[in-house]
């Protein structure tokens, strides 16, 4: 007890402190010191800061409304990304694998412009804000791309160093080849004709399916075809030796090329195969993404509702409550002071009347009426 002593005279010191600092503020700090113009004032402010809290709340929902629809929208903008970055894929794959078999310009620059349009996606799905997830399989989708890209790349410089057109290797062997078969035909020798037409077999199977095999096989048939010239004078024996060697080194030097680009071609179509996991991986990551973005929206409008029902009802009932305390200061003293006052017209002067709050004008006037009363008992 003789501890709370101490605390008590604080506080009451304090009180005081504040009462001769502030006394219109601690008369605000209690209503029932309060006059009827001060409480309807009172109730007025009351009214006034409820509209305004109902304001900012409402205000606040419809920010986090917009907020989340925006939200809402980048979501789904990542979405219609990815099912374009997926069609994107597809359409790059068909279109690596068709140039590989047919190397035609048309093929190469639709693959150019579909490679172009893929990167044109993956840099506005960068450009988005994700979160850990999606940016994660994000960077594996890019990683694989890239890859595909280079792969790209890559088969376009095998497809170049073939060649196109009269300087390709194609012409270029096929060139050597009708050169050779000139040259056999003048001799008409049906054994060199023999050889010459096994060579030209396999060489036709090599440019049909690209198997390094069938080149082989053609350079099996050069040693029949030296022991097929015999016979035949010097010059004429070196003539087609020269022909032949130009051919076969036209074959190799095919070959090669056609061996490398189909090297490039697989490694590029396994490649592609990569983008499809990565892909797929990071569409599940954006549906889950969307789906927990609707959760949320979902949740914050029940949430935005709830606070904004309950400052409504919190506004209303602060604003009735005040309105009945207001109702039950006017209503009894009036009533009892016009009694009083109608006692003393009629010259009943012992009746009382009780003063509820003498700092209100009613409760000024009741004293005015009590001490009327009195003075004139005193004079009868």
């Amino acid at each position: 007890m003789s501890a709370v002593v101490p605390h008590l005279r604080s506080l009451r010191t304090r009180l005081a402190a504040l009462h001769s600092a502030s006394p219109g503020l601690l008369r605000w700090l209690q209503p029932h010191r309060l006059s009827v113009a001060n409480k309807l004032k009172a109730t007025l402010w009351i009214c006034g800061l409820g509209l305004v809290a109902i304001a900012a709340v409402y205000a606040w929902t419809g920010h986090a409304n917009a907020l989340a629809a925006r939200s809402q929208a980048s979501y789904q903008r990542g979405s219609d990304l990815a099912a374009s970055l997926s069609a994107r894929v597809a359409e790059a794959r068909r279109l690596q694998t068709q140039y590989a078999r047919s190397f035609d310009d048309a093929d190469r620059a639709q693959l150019l412009a579909t490679q172009k349009a893929l990167q044109t996606d993956l840099q506005a799905l960068r450009a988005m804000p994700m979160d850990a997830g999606r940016r994660k399989a994000l960077q594996a989708l890019t990683e694989a791309a890239d890859a595909f890209s280079q792969g790209v790349a890559a088969l376009f410089e095998r497809v170049d160093e073939m060649g196109r057109g009269d300087a390709g290797l194609a012409a270029q062997l096929q060139q050597a080849a009708d050169t050779l078969q000139a040259q056999v035909d003048v001799q008409q020798r049906p054994a060199l004709a023999l050889s010459l037409q096994k060579m030209r077999r396999q060489e036709a199977l090599l440019l049909l399916d690209g198997d390094s095999t069938h080149a082989d096989r053609a350079s099996e048939e050069k040693l029949p075809f030296d022991l097929a010239l015999a016979g035949l004078p010097a010059d004429v024996q070196d003539t087609l030796r020269t022909g032949m060697e130009a051919y076969q080194a036209a074959l190799l030097g095919y070959t090669a090329a056609r061996v490398g680009l189909d090297v490039e071609a697989q490694s590029l179509l396994d490649t592609a195969t990569g983008v499809a996991p990565a892909l797929a991986a990071f569409q599940q990551a954006q549906v889950a993404a969307l789906a927990r973005a609707q959760a949320r929206q979902q949740a914050g409008a029940r949430t935005m509702s709830v606070v904004f029902a309950l400052t409504l009802l919190l506004v209303a009932g602060v604003l009735i409550t005040s309105l009945v305390l207001v109702l039950r200061a006017v209503r009894q003293p009036i009533q009892d002071t016009l009694r009083f006052a109608s006692d003393i017209a009629d010259d009943r002067l012992d009746t009382t009347l009780r003063v509820y709050n003498a700092n209100d004008e009613i409760g000024q006037l009741a004293q005015r009426l009590v001490d009327m009363q009195q003075r004139l008992r005193a004079r009868i």
